[in-house]
């Protein structure tokens, strides 16, 4: 999937992608396998390569990564593994474009900002008011931690 590919073509390629993530998540980490809703992976995919008046809405690999991080998690189209499915689809895609991604993360840092993403899912099913996390705060958090030097913990 690179940036110049037709965007059904590379959707169709992210989709596959992101799919075999999700088995080698659940089968590395364990969880419950298998597609919640086909519907909802795919809109999630599209998402980043969403346009309007024939200009990207995602300007960047960054936001891209973001919509498809934050979409993922938003749309919980897996059984189970979503977090860290979505986690890894935004690397590969960062990757995928061109982006060096760093041996080891912050694994503590990466399980804390994957979880308060979902969190909000909860907190709004519960009529809780919250402060969701914008596309462009995501895309800064993605380009820190691509910056980050390696520490204790691997990701």
């Amino acid at each position: 999937m690179n940036a110049n590919e037709e965007p059904a073509e590379a959707i169709g390629q992210l989709i596959a992608q992101v799919y075999a993530i999700h088995e080698a998540v659940i089968a590395e980490s364990g969880g419950l396998e298998g597609l919640r809703d086909a519907a909802m992976l795919h809109a999630a995919v599209a998402r980043p390569f969403a346009t309007f008046a024939g200009d990207d809405l995602y300007a960047d690999d960054f936001e891209k990564a973001a919509a498809l991080f934050h979409s993922l998690i938003k749309s919980h189209p897996f059984m189970d593994g979503t977090k860290r499915t979505a986690f890894l689809s935004a690397l590969y895609l960062l990757e995928n474009r061109g982006h060096a991604i760093p041996n080891r993360l912050p694994k503590a840092e990466v399980i804390r900002f994957c979880l308060a993403v979902a969190e909000e899912n909860m907190r709004l099913a519960a009529g809780e008011p919250i402060t969701p996390q914008s596309i462009p705060a995501i895309a800064n958090w993605f380009r820190q931690l691509l910056l980050t030097k390696p520490v204790q913990g691997i990701c």
